[in-house]
């Protein structure tokens, strides 16, 4: 049998925001739905996936999560600087 390595990227999941716009009563987060912005420092989180690339020699994969990731207020700003890094593949 051989076995593949399918992962093609490291990935950084980076929670931004608690925020949703639904707030659906079937929801199972409904409890911990809340106004709360994360302070996000896209430096560290550059960073980081830095870091990742060196020691895996993989492209990094940077996920956000959270409630409704495109209510977090910096959210525009926060794309564009993590865009920029020729290691960091997808957003």
């Amino acid at each position: 049998m051989t076995i593949f390595n399918l992962d093609n990227n490291a990935v950084i999941k980076v929670r931004v925001t608690d925020r949703c716009n639904f707030k659906c009563p079937y929801c199972i987060r409904r409890q911990f739905i809340t106004d709360y912005d994360y302070d996000i420092d896209p430096k560290e989180i550059d960073r980081i996936a830095y870091e990742m690339y060196c020691n895996t020699g993989k492209r990094v994969k940077i996920d956000l999560i959270g409630g409704e990731v495109t209510l977090y207020p910096r959210i525009q700003e926060l794309v564009d600087e993590l865009s920029a890094p020729e290691y960091i593949e997808k957003i």
